[in-house]
């Protein structure tokens, strides 16, 4: 990041320099807008003086430089993202930016025939088994501690990157403006139940929270939980009786029928024709309801 306009001749430099050693090409094109800080005369004449031909875009036309806009749209689009996620101050811009343009570095692109630019730059697969998520709760251990024994040995800070020096995360100490690089931090991935707030004072929150509930709360939820129960265990309970009952009346069906094969009645609906099987007189039996008493032939006798 650069902390003047003025900054862009120099960072050019650097990088040009950086480019070529690390690839082997050398830079032939340059293709900017008509910002005045490409426009000065020390940067014309090292442009002149390496070879490298100046591109500049029609003004206020930026579709002419696409690839460079839209790059700096996605970043910033996934730079803001990770900042309402993680509830992180808009003063972290430039580590939120930083970290987007480290994460689309190890993420495929059509352009690249589906590679990765950190291949396509360093001729090796990038490893990304150390990725955590931006914005967690994290414990770093203070290697420069002098306190007492029982003192604890780590700090809390947040995850807000990684570095690109070191094998190391950028940690920063919320309420400060300190980010550290640490190697040996202990990460609480899993958000807590009151997410933080970010920069406009929204609550954001995300499908893996801690839900904390009161006494009463708990109390309410196995109230509802042994309704919940005991209306079950009565439904099979009411299941069961209908089953036996219908299992004794089919039994006494069976004892009532009598020989031959059954007559087919049509009704005239849909589905299988209604059988009528003969009956035996077992009317003489014991009625087991009120109703079949009443149904019974020999009822007067």
């Amino acid at each position: 990041m650069l902390r003047n306009k003025a900054d862009v001749f120099q960072a050019f430099k650097n990088y040009k320099k950086k480019a070529e050693n690390q690839t082997g090409q050398r830079i032939k094109k340059f293709r900017t807008d008509n910002a005045r800080e490409y426009l000065s005369n020390n940067f014309t004449n090292f442009l002149k003086e390496e070879g490298v031909r100046h591109q500049l875009s029609v003004e206020y036309t930026p579709q002419q430089n696409g690839v460079a806009e839209r790059a700096n749209r996605t970043l910033v689009e996934m730079a803001r993202c990770i900042m309402l996620q993680a509830g992180l101050p808009n003063s972290l811009w430039a580590e939120a930016v930083n970290t987007a343009a480290y994460l689309r570095n190890r993420c495929a692109t059509k352009c690249l025939d589906s590679t990765t630019p950190f291949e396509a730059w360093t001729q090796r697969k990038p490893y990304v088994g150390f990725f955590r998520i931006i914005g967690s709760k994290t414990i770093a251990l203070n290697k420069n501690q002098r306190g007492k024994k029982f003192q604890p040995k780590g700090n809390e800070y947040l995850l807000v990157g990684y570095s690109e020096e070191s094998k190391a995360y950028r940690l920063w100490k919320p309420g400060t403006k300190t980010v550290i690089k640490a190697r040996d931090v202990k990460f609480f991935e899993r958000i807590e139940s009151s997410p933080p707030e970010s920069s406009t004072g929204k609550v954001f929150t995300t499908p893996n929270i801690f839900i904390e509930m009161s006494d009463e709360e708990v109390h309410n939820e196995d109230v509802e939980n042994k309704v919940r129960e005991d209306s079950e265990e009565s439904n099979e309970e009411n299941l069961e009786d209908e089953s036996d009952f219908q299992t004794a009346e089919s039994e006494e069906n069976e004892l009532r029928r009598g020989p031959g094969r059954p007559k087919i009645i049509k009704t005239g609906r849909p589905g299988r024709p209604r059988k009528v099987y003969q009956c035996n007189n077992v009317w003489h039996s014991d009625p087991k309801s009120i109703s079949r008493m009443l149904e019974r032939d020999d009822k007067e006798a």
